[in-house]
């Protein structure tokens, strides 16, 4: 078996496992594990701002514990070895405090492993493909290497193909089901939270995932972008009208009833439909 049938493979799994979290957004949640023997801290490094270091964790983080942070791609972080509590000192040399350093890269399923010495292993999705891809290989591999030589080789290589392509039909069909049983739990999920948070009047608006500027008639506007899907997109221009102009859309909608039933026949001194307007006086008031 070729480096390339491995790659193919490893290819064939990473998308597989992208499909899964296909998205436009760039927010990704990240996996710390502490196994340094040391207490550490976690910091965001904000580049924005003279590379200030926020704290990111309200207590440091214990040997053997781990935290979870959501973030974005591109966002750098900064690993600090607390003093021990009774010696004062670090482990690094002259008692010095060790530190390290990542970057979010944009691979899902993202883990930080932070080892003895402040040293960081990373692991996400891609990774973990690549990893199972080559265990395939060197497995069927495993099962053929003592009968080289002594069989055809034509027919041990149809054989191990064999073998490598029912593994990877049975990966397959594994995250296949892994992804079906995600695409419902999300759209389930989905339908609740909308439901949730179009209801809850005192919900915090959510972390901008970009922002831009927008110029109309000589005057620029702020604009954060909140959701950006292919289905829903959601913006916010900030001190888009004045509160008068509020007042006269609130004006403009108004109507006046003209019958028993609550229809309408005028708004803002327009005709419209009836029908029409009595949903905007459902709205408006």
């Amino acid at each position: 078996m070729t480096v390339r049938d491995v790659a193919l493979f490893a290819v064939l799994l990473t998308a597989l496992v992208c499909l899964s979290h296909a998205n436009r957004e760039t927010s990704r949640t990240l996996d710390i594990v502490n196994r340094s023997g040391h207490r550490v801290s976690i910091y965001w490094i904000n580049r924005w701002k003279h590379d200030e270091l926020v704290l990111n964790t309200a207590e440091p983080l214990l040997n053997g514990a781990d935290s979870r942070i959501n973030s974005y791609v591109g966002h750098e972080f900064e690993i600090q070895e607390e003093p021990h509590k009774k010696t004062g000192k670090c482990s690094g040399e002259d008692g010095i405090c060790l530190t390290a350093q990542f970057q979010e890269n944009k691979n899902h399923g993202q883990t930080i492993n932070i080892l003895e010495g402040i040293e960081l292993e990373l692991m996400d999705d891609k990774k973990r493909a690549h990893e199972q891809a080559n265990a395939v290989v060197q497995e069927c591999k495993a099962k053929f290497e003592e009968r080289q030589g002594k069989q055809d080789p034509y027919e041990l290589l149809e054989e191990m193909t064999a073998c490598i392509q029912s593994s990877v039909n049975q990966t397959l069909e594994e995250k296949k089901e892994e992804i079906d049983f995600q695409t419902q739990v999300r759209s389930k999920l989905g339908e609740r939270l909308a439901v949730y948070a179009c209801s809850d009047v005192n919900a915090t608006t959510s972390e901008s995932i970009e922002n831009s500027t927008w110029t109309y008639d000589k005057k620029r506007y702020d604009i954060k972008v909140l959701l950006d899907r292919p289905a829903s997109k959601i913006q916010l221009i900030e001190n888009f009208v004045t509160a008068d102009e509020c007042k006269a859309a609130e004006k403009a909608i108004k109507t006046k009833q003209v019958n028993e039933n609550g229809l309408t026949a005028k708004k803002g001194g327009v005709a419209f439909p009836k029908e029409e307007e009595n949903e905007l006086s459902k709205i408006a008031s």
